[in-house]
């Protein structure tokens, strides 16, 4: 069984953040050091009671997050149902009406996940981000959470 739930276990999320087919890919030089930001939200996702990934989602403004999905390789194959997930969590214990994912230009299966989660392209920041000292674009994608009527 799938389930997410908030969690505040620096050493749990470390344990995510830090593995390296994760960190390679979302830190943006060697030096970086990850840091548990307390406001941020951190869902772990548990497939059974294990801890296989860590949604961390930063408050933009009062209505809008934007998104960090951190799953384990042995474990995406349950990505997107763990994405629907935080979306009904969030729909239950927060006021976040969108979501945004920022995702550098050359990781086309990220862009390609966040679509088929039903995220959309809604811009490009040119020059805004640098992996491994090239630096290169930002897509922008996002979500919505609540249909206005």
């Amino acid at each position: 069984m799938l389930s997410v739930a908030r969690i505040a276990d620096e050493s749990a999320i470390r344990s995510i953040v830090h593995h390296p087919d994760i960190w390679g890919r979302v830190a943006e030089h060697d030096g970086l050091q990850w840091r548990y930001e307390p406001n941020d939200v951190y869902l772990g996702v548990f497939r059974e009671e294990m801890l296989v990934g860590v949604w961390h989602v930063q408050s933009k403004n009062g209505v809008c997050g934007i998104v960090h999905p951190m799953i384990l390789p042995e474990h995406r194959t349950v990505s997107a149902d763990s994405e629907k997930l935080l979306c009904s969590w969030l729909k239950v214990n927060s006021k976040a009406r969108k979501l945004i994912a920022e995702i550098p230009s050359i990781y086309r299966d990220v862009i390609w996940f966040a679509s088929r989660c039903g995220y959309n392209r809604e811009g490009r920041l040119r020059n805004a981000c640098q992996r491994r000292g090239d630096v290169m674009d930002l897509i922008i994608m996002g979500k919505e959470l609540w249909v206005p009527l």
